[in-house]
């Protein structure tokens, strides 16, 4: 069992501290769909999510998959309009970022228990 995220992580950055969860998944799915409830920020859940990939991103297959790729989509968020028009293509808004971590919700929760 974690005690919230585990001893990797300063909990005083996390937005999730004193849960207690039975696998780091669960720590995905609880900051996505904090995020997703506009309960926690765009800065805060980059934050929180960029640390929790960094200390528990070493996953099962599946789960990593999911999870990298909204690590870089979480990576290619910005504000600043010039250069959103200038790469389209590369760099999402918040509302496209909150589309992905939608759909990697929706993808965790699809997965087999393990």
């Amino acid at each position: 069992m974690y005690d919230a995220l585990g001893p990797h992580v300063p909990l005083e950055h996390l937005d999730i501290r004193g849960l207690k969860v039975t696998e780091p998944r669960q720590m995905y799915e609880v900051l996505i769909r904090r995020f997703l409830a506009r309960e926690v920020d765009m800065d805060d859940f980059s934050l929180q999510f960029m640390t929790l990939f960094k200390n528990h991103g070493i996953r099962p297959e599946g789960e990593f998959a999911v999870l990298d790729t909204l690590f870089g989509d979480v990576d290619s968020f910005t504000r600043d309009v010039a250069v959103l028009e200038a790469e389209p293509d590369f760099y999402l808004t918040e509302a496209q970022l909150r589309d992905r971590a939608a759909f990697a919700l929706q993808a965790l929760e699809d997965l087999a228990p393990e």
